[in-house]
Parts: C-alpha cells; sequence; structure tokens
C-alpha cells in the first residue's frame, strides 16, 4: 500500500511539474502571438499609409503627364508660329 502511494505521489509529482511546464509554455507562446500581432498591425497600418501615398503620386503623376503634354503641344505650336514668322 505504501509503495502504491508512493508511485500515486511520484507520478503526481510528475504530472505537476509537467503541468507547470505547459503554462510556462502557453504564457511564452501568447505573449509571442501578442507581439506577432501587434508586428502584424503596425506592418497593416504602415502599408495603408504606403498606398494611400502611393495613390497620391499616381494622381501627381498624372497632373504631371498632363502639363507635360500640354507644354509638348504648346511648344509645338509655337515652334510652327515661330517657323511661320520666320519665313515671312
Amino acid at each position: 500500500m505504501c509503495e502504491i502511494m508512493q508511485q500515486a505521489n511520484a507520478n503526481l509529482n510528475e504530472l505537476a511539474k509537467r503541468l507547470k511546464q505547459s503554462e510556462t509554455l502557453n504564457i511564452d507562446l501568447q505573449r509571442r502571438v501578442d507581439e506577432l500581432n501587434n508586428e502584424l498591425q503596425v506592418a497593416h497600418n504602415d502599408a495603408q499609409r504606403m498606398q494611400a501615398e502611393l495613390a497620391r503620386l499616381r494622381v501627381s503623376a498624372g497632373e504631371l503627364q498632363e502639363r507635360s503634354d500640354a507644354l509638348a503641344r504648346e511648344n509645338k505650336q509655337l515652334s510652327g508660329k515661330f517657323t511661320c514668322s520666320l519665313l515671312n
């Protein structure tokens, strides 16, 4: 009977030790999950900010292209007028 109780106590101690290790591991893993969630949120916010900036830059690039095209047309017209005035 005494031997059975000693074995039961040994098993209980081993299980308590494993439970403590599992709890510690669970705490560590939860901390890591929280850290990764924070990093993901920061990355998501950065991506949204960069996407907005990209959209703004695309609009600016389109406006600059339109100005460039308008200036090229105006330059062509002025070149034609200048050429005509030289010929007259």
